[in-house]
């Protein structure tokens, strides 16, 4: 599994961001909830509501879905 830091809290107002944990362990902060999510969990987050997520102490790995697609992928592009 790969570890990673994650987002800093963030909401998105053009997309529903889902997250599909393949293996190890996320941890997910959506609204005013925290989630540890395994293998097999799968969390949407609606538009406009703050969350972040990083990988579980023993690393993790997830697929990352936003829909629609708008832009995104261009505007994280732009960040670096």
């Amino acid at each position: 599994e790969s570890t990673f830091g994650g987002s800093d809290l963030h909401s998105h107002d053009d997309h529903t961001e889902a997250f599909y944990v393949l293996g190890g362990t996320v941890e997910l902060e959506v609204g005013r909830q925290t989630i540890t999510a395994g293998p097999g969990s799968f969390v949407a987050v609606p538009r406009d509501v703050s969350h972040t997520f990083s990988s579980g102490p023993d690393g993790g790995r997830l697929l990352n879905v936003h829909a629609p697609g708008t832009d995104f992928r261009e505007r994280l592009g732009a960040m670096r």
